[in-house]
């Protein structure tokens, strides 16, 4: 393959209106230049397809076709007929990709003279980002091995959109027009011609899953698409020596079916599907997939209610709770003085799992002769009350934003402690107060007042202004004191070489940008630098506590291997902030970063801004004041209050 060989790029369209700009700009700054974007309007009705038009104006490189609506596999055909290039891509146009996308496929398709380069895809929810592609790891399979790897269907999958193909791939094939599942009844074929198949584990191609796509929606004829789509690829030659791995992929199919007709009102619509369901599962059925196959096969076809109970109870909270309080939570025997932590968490959150962290590190380096224990947050979200606590022993409660009614897992744990441990010093770590104007919250201000007033062996410490101003009035007692957020409390330098915008931006209750403000921020930020990275504090997994260290000092060296972050979330501008890397702070819904700004004024390299359209000029400003970052830190002599009450708490 020649260096430099031309891409076309192919862009279906159709009523997308909001999301369209991001993906075509992302298209647009890629930085392999050689390339032509084929952008189809399948007959849009939104204004999608002048949309496009416009875009033809802004790049010479743009190619619009409109034609009457036939579905994605109709418009990426037709693209196909007009492409000129010798390699194709394909990309959805509700989705957007990074700008090195297509040099790291077209590179790595080259030095390992590959047919078809495929990539790790970064999924976007309304509530969260998962990145698929972490270990950034490069593997090239024959014909045989990327087969097996299709058919696994673990990773990668049999999408379109996260490849590159040498054109002559699709010179006897096309996409089947109706079809939902469309790639899946051709990527077998693909792989089945290509010599070489090189695979990127990075997470390079954004994928969207929005309320009301194809692929997000629950009708029931999507997946009884999915499961033609499995049981057409089962019947090619491709399959022989696999056939384990398609009925694997079929008994998936039948239970997510199952799944949604259960939530479904009985109808002949759903009868006849459980039907479909049932004769797809007998025809496809072999006792030499083995028992455990052969068991879930019987289960999912005749005993699926029975089968989702027992996964019901397996799963229960209630049935947890009982096995937390038989198991128990043993504080053990110690002749030292302890320190223990009550309901330290082992969630998904990365600020929460870096101020639990934090705290552990301000009391190894503060208080090193007393021992530091934590209780897990799920024994005491479970009513057990761990034994061996004595009077004497310190306990600390996690700080955080969830002293009020929006987390009420932690807000039940503070009221737990308290009631149940009367005796003992309590230290709450500086927190974030917010009570809800609302039935509900106002009960949660009152509950946290009656405790706290009952109390005068207990200290609260809140992490901004208002938060101060509000306790300070709320409760009589004058155990109430201003810090910073603990994970303030860390310092840490990096030899790392920075590049590229990350961009950490929420998408939950707490978030106050639109939308569109979002799509133009991207879009945006494209022009600013082309390595643009997107992230979030949220992990798509939990963490167990033997693992916090090693994942929350990954999150931060990550934030520090980039020019500069974008975010409104808290602990995305701490983690900035302890690091040095330059970041532009977005306010949220509360109180939250501007109160955490009000500690890190001092900083020249974090600015917090207001009006979203200073956004890409301080960016800019930034970007050229601190190319390398910053060595600048907040002073330590900002905790000397919590130093000071801790060590007389311990007394």
């Amino acid at each position: 393959m020649k260096d430099g060989a031309l891409i076309s790029i192919i862009v279906p369209v159709y009523n997308v209106k909001q999301y369209l700009e991001t993906c075509i700009y992302s298209l647009i700054y890629q930085t392999y230049s050689n390339i032509e974007i084929i952008i189809v309007d399948d007959g849009s009705t939104d204004g999608s397809g002048e949309i496009c038009d416009e875009l033809a104006t802004v790049d010479t490189r743009i190619k619009v076709i409109h034609k009457v609506n036939g579905g994605l596999s109709d418009a990426r055909n037709a693209g196909i007929d007009v492409a000129t290039g010798v390699l194709l891509g394909f990309v959805d146009s509700d989705d957007w990709v990074s700008t090195r996308l297509y040099e790291t496929l077209f590179s790595n398709l080259t030095k390992h003279e590959a047919d078809v380069a495929v990539c790790e895809r970064v999924v976007v929810y309304d509530d969260r980002i998962v990145d698929l592609g972490l270990t950034k790891t490069i593997a090239v399979k024959n014909t045989y091995d990327a087969l097996d790897l299709l058919y696994e269907n673990k990773k990668y999958g049999s999408h379109a959109w996260n490849k590159l193909y040498k054109r002559e791939l699709f010179d006897n094939i096309r996409f089947p027009k109706g079809k939902l599942y469309e790639d899946v009844y051709i990527m077998h074929d693909i792989f089945g011609l290509a010599q070489n198949v090189v695979f990127i584990d990075e997470g390079l191609y954004f994928y969207r899953q929005r309320q009301g796509s194809i692929v997000n929606s629950s009708n029931l004829d999507y997946w009884q698409d999915y499961i033609e789509a499995i049981k057409f690829r089962g019947k090619s030659h491709h399959s022989r020596g696999r056939e384990k791995l398609v009925y694997t992929n079929l008994l998936y199919a039948a239970e997510t079916i199952k799944e949604e007709i259960l939530k479904c009102k009985k109808d002949d619509k759903s009868v006849k599907l459980t039907k479909y369901v049932n004769n797809s599962i007998r025809s496809g059925f072999s006792f030499r997939y083995g028992i455990k196959m052969s068991v879930k096969a019987l289960f999912i076809k005749d005993g699926y209610t029975i089968f989702r109970f027992l996964k019901k109870v397996r799963n229960s909270n209630r049935i947890n709770q009982i096995l937390l309080k038989v198991s128990g939570f043993n504080i053990g025997k110690s002749s030292k003085r302890r320190v223990i932590l009550m309901g330290t968490p082992e969630y998904n959150n990365l600020g929460d799992l870096a101020i639990g962290y934090s705290i552990k590190a301000f009391f190894d380096n503060e208080f090193p002769l007393y021992e530091f224990i934590e209780v897990p947050e799920k024994f005491l979200c479970g009513g057990v009350l761990p034994k061996g606590i004595k009077d004497k022993d310190l306990l600390v409660l996690i700080g955080g934003g969830n002293l009020g009614d929006s987390y009420m897992d932690q807000q039940n744990i503070r009221k737990f402690v308290l009631s149940h441990y009367k005796n003992n010093n309590v230290i709450i770590f500086p927190q974030t107060a917010f009570f809800s104007d609302s039935i509900k919250g106002n009960k949660e201000l009152q509950a946290i007042k009656k405790l706290l007033e009952k109390r005068d062996n207990t200290i609260i410490f809140l992490r901004e202004k208002y938060s101060y101003d509000l306790m300070k009035k709320e409760v009589s007692s004058s155990n109430c004191y201003l810090c910073p957020d603990i994970v303030l409390y860390n310092t840490f330098s990096y030899e790392v070489s920075r590049n590229g915008i990350l961009c950490c931006l929420r998408s939950d209750k707490e978030s106050i940008l639109l939308v569109q403000e979002r799509e133009k921020l991207i879009r945006d930020l494209y022009v600013v630098d082309n390595r643009l990275d997107l992230w979030d504090t949220c992990l798509p997994y939990n963490i167990e506590l033997k693992r916090r260290t090693e994942e929350v000092e990954k999150a931060i060296k990550y934030v520090a291997a980039h020019k500069l972050i974008i975010t409104d979330r808290l602990h995305g501008v701490i983690f900035a902030a302890i690091s040095g890397t330059p970041c532009i702070a977005i306010g949220n819904y509360n109180y939250k970063v501007i109160g955490i700004y009000e500690w890190l004024k001092e900083l020249p390299h974090i600015q917090y801004v207001e009006n979203m359209e200073t956004v890409i000029t301080k960016t800019v400003e930034l970007l050229k004041k601190f190319p390398e970052g910053s060595n600048q830190r907040i002073d330590d002599n900002k905790f000397e209050i919590l130093i000071k009450k801790v060590k007389d708490s311990l007394i």
